[in-house]
């Protein structure tokens, strides 16, 4: 507790001005009725002067917003492309996005597993089941595509595929790729 020089007011340590005399820790005396409105009004001129920057915060981060919403609107006229190496000609990539992956996972069937062993048997390729993985390749890759653009990106690269088999006969597609985003050289 302390207390007040100028009226022996009891107060708490946290007080900076007296309640019954107004009188100032700080400053060491009285502050006045004038100095009381001169300090009120200084800290109104600094509200309003910090409204008015935050103000302008905002239509700058609104304006940078609109300006990459129209580049992003100028860079996704361009066709979305997809590579296993690691850039386009005639183009330059200014952002990693992140990796993107997608599976699809296919079973193989009764007819398909006899006319694969067939195939096995004969040592001949089976066209069933070329044309299942096939399908699988580019339902995955569709995905992957779709998923790329929701990340914002209008390109993959390093795109790799894996295949593999599961118990009751199942094949797994994946792939996997950086989304990236790229504009024409100039």
């Amino acid at each position: 507790m302390k207390t007040c020089p100028n009226c022996n007011e009891l107060l708490g340590n946290d007080v900076n001005t007296c309640f019954k005399c107004k009188y100032d820790f700080e400053l060491g005396r009285v502050v006045t009725k004038e100095e009381k409105k001169q300090r009120a009004d200084e800290e109104k001129k600094k509200r309003e002067e910090e409204k008015q920057r935050i103000e302008e915060i905002i239509v700058e981060r609104k304006e940078n917003q609109n300006k990459l919403e129209q580049e992003i609107s100028d860079l996704s006229k361009l066709p979305f492309l997809s590579t296993t190496g690691y850039n386009f000609d005639g183009c330059t990539i200014y952002r990693y996005i992140g990796i993107v992956s997608s599976e699809y996972v296919l079973g193989t069937g009764f007819i398909s597993e006899l006319s694969a062993s067939v195939s096995d048997s004969w040592g001949t390729h089976s066209k069933k089941m070329e044309n299942k993985i096939a399908t699988a390749k580019m339902e995955a890759m569709s995905t992957l595509c779709k998923r790329a653009v929701k990340a914002g990106a209008n390109s993959i690269i390093g795109v790799k595929f894996n295949i593999m088999t599961l118990d009751a006969n199942m094949i797994v597609v994946s792939v996997d790729g950086t989304a990236v985003m790229r504009k024409e050289i100039k």
